[in-house]
């Protein structure tokens, strides 16, 4: 993942870019736009300058909205993204930059990285060997086919353990890498009906078979994400997810006896997969077993560090947030100051941690602090069946 330079009309801008010329600089797209709306674009760049994150994004998600897929606001947002370690975010904009200008070898370079950073590895592969294709040239191709080699031997191994093999593995990983991408982003009929499609190819994938869970449970149909979780868990017995995905669908179903029955199964599940302390603190904290998320995190950490990979098994800092929730519960404020400290160090795009602690500044009558999850994420309160109906913010943590 890199910054991209922009063409602005301000010599002190300070992004250094993969490469120059994105767009066509704040002067040209305030030809094409109201001058209300070119000077916030300028007043963006002031901001992004000064480190103002928060409100030069709410000022080029505003202009975005207006004028949607205008290179240079995209670019902005790209290196937004870069700026708050929002890796989430980088890609989400990369893919559109990419789609505006395909012919660019550096947004494509920048795309296949910021797969590789969000652990999407068929599609980088993918990206990088389009690359390659493409740009064979290049003077970042021998990096490119030195890191296509690397995933290639990865995937070699990753693919046959998800039970994929066959000339269409890696098409099939890619396609779960997308319906990933779609729930993340709520588009959750678009999910559902490509998990339909893989499934019609291989019905026993159970890692699409906990993405199918995923879009019932957030379009409210609990039985039948129940049954497609408890499939996963008849198919593999140890399965993180579908465990960690039980115990929220009973929950949110009103269904608290079930769900702590399948936390406690949680619990003693054995695994060496880094996901398993996140799903298990997402879990417990639907239950508000705080002590059983701060072990987790202890777990996470003492896993990272024999790993040398602590961001990759407390989510980039998503655990933190979780646990800094659990100890507030327990009375620890000061506890949980350090730990929403320690998230937004590890991903400063994270606003739930933020919004959490700049709550605690608040007079004790006045705060709301803590909130684990978007409103609507935490289902109705025990005993309580919840209506058919929509809901956002169903998982925290991916499926697979």
């Amino acid at each position: 993942m890199a910054k991209t330079k922009t063409t602005t009309n301000k010599a002190k801008n300070k992004n250094k870019g993969i490469r120059s010329g994105t767009g066509t600089g704040s002067r040209a797209v305030a030809e094409a736009m109201p001058r209300s709306l070119a000077s916030q674009l300028v007043r963006a760049e002031d901001l992004i300058d000064e480190e103002e994150w928060e409100e030069a994004e709410t000022i080029l998600r505003g202009i975005d909205r207006r004028y949607p897929n205008r290179a240079v606001v995209l670019t902005h947002l790209l290196n937004l993204a870069y700026d708050r370690k929002d890796n989430e975010g980088y890609l989400d904009v990369a893919e559109r930059l990419v789609r505006l200008t395909p012919a660019d070898p550096d947004l494509t370079w920048g795309l296949a990285a910021a797969y590789m950073l969000n652990r999407f590895l068929a599609s980088a592969l993918r990206t990088y060997r389009r690359f390659l294709e493409r740009w064979p040239g290049h003077e970042r191709a021998a990096e490119a086919r030195d890191v296509a080699q690397d995933l290639e031997t990865m995937l070699a191994e990753a693919l046959p353990a998800l039970g994929l093999e066959g000339d269409d593995a890696l098409e099939i990983a890619e396609q779960h890498e997308r319906i990933q991408l779609l729930s993340r982003r709520s588009r959750w009929a678009e999910a559902r009906q490509l998990a339909e499609r893989v499934l019609a190819r291989k019905p026993d994938f159970t890692a699409v078979l906990n993405n199918l869970s995923q879009t019932y449970a957030a379009e409210g149909r609990f039985d039948e994400a129940i049954a497609a979780a408890e499939r996963v868990a008849a198919l593999d017995a140890d399965n993180i997810h579908a465990l960690a995905n039980l115990v929220r669908y009973h929950y949110m179903n009103g269904e608290v006896a079930e769900a702590r029955q399948w936390a406690e199964r949680l619990k003693a599940t054995p695994s060496d997969n880094a996901d398993l302390w996140m799903k298990t603190a997402e879990a417990l904290t639907y239950l508000r077993d705080d002590e059983g998320v701060l072990a987790a995190l202890r777990g996470a950490e003492k896993a990272g560090d024999k790993a040398g990979k602590r961001d990759l098994f407390t989510y980039g800092g998503l655990l933190y947030h979780l646990a800094a929730v659990a100890a507030l519960r327990l009375g620890r404020e000061a506890e949980a100051r350090r730990l929403w400290r320690r998230a937004l160090d590890a991903a400063l795009a994270l606003d739930i941690a933020r919004d959490n602690l700049s709550d605690l500044s608040k007079p004790v009558g006045e705060r709301h602090a803590p909130w684990p999850f978007p409103p609507g994420a935490l289902g109705p309160p025990a005993g309580h069946r919840r209506s058919r109906g929509p809901i956002r913010g169903v998982s925290a943590a991916g499926t697979g």
